[in-house]
């Protein structure tokens, strides 16, 4: 999903008008969902583990962050192109 996103933004860079704005949004809202799942299987990756949410599981487990931090980049990218069409 990143590289489609990172192609998004490069063509929503030079162009948010007509139908690449349109698709480039859709791709974004794509990828915010995509982080959301994301969380929620990294939490409960760390909700499985031996122990449960303890400071080890959350430390050596999957990063909850990564997949936070991925959404957060679509979410800035959609609004890059909102805020640029106004």
């Amino acid at each position: 999903m990143a590289p489609v996103l990172a192609a998004a933004g490069v063509a929503a860079a030079i162009t948010r008008d007509g139908l690449i704005g349109w698709v480039a949004l859709v791709v974004f809202g794509l990828g915010v969902l995509d982080g959301l799942v994301g969380v929620f299987e990294h939490l409960r990756g760390i909700g499985g583990r031996i122990g449960g949410f303890t400071l080890r599981n959350l430390v050596a487990g999957p990063p909850p962050l990564l997949p936070a931090m991925f959404m957060a980049l679509a979410v800035s990218g959609g609004l890059a192109i909102v805020w640029g069409a106004l």
